[in-house]
């Protein structure tokens, strides 16, 4: 195939596996929190393991309460552990260093 895009026949089924399997959650612990011009809250820290794909919804986890996070995407990842994520629809009022980022469940 020319070019690396995918087919998206190809990209709609590998989403539909991606959803059917089962997969580890996973947890953040946040160490940095920060705004990139054009893309929005971005966390960095170290992760416990499981799975963290873009698009998966999250929930912050702090002293003062939990607040959801519509979606995620996945800026970098160096295993084992350090993880850097961009939040969306989150402000930078709403996540602070300290707080724990929980992927969902399944």
């Amino acid at each position: 195939m020319p070019g690396s895009a995918e087919l998206p026949i190809w990209a709609a089924l590998r989403g539909a596996y991606d959803r059917s399997v089962p997969r580890e959650s996973y947890t953040l612990r946040i160490e940095d929190v920060f705004m990139i011009t054009g893309r929005g809250v971005a966390v960095s820290g170290v992760h416990s393991g499981g799975d963290v794909r873009t698009g998966d919804a999250a929930t912050v986890l702090d002293g003062t309460g939990v607040r959801h996070v519509p979606r995620l995407a996945v800026e970098m990842h160096a295993p084992p552990g350090k993880l850097c994520l961009v939040l969306h629809g989150v402000g930078l009022d709403d996540v602070s260093s300290g707080s724990v980022l929980e992927g969902p469940r399944t």
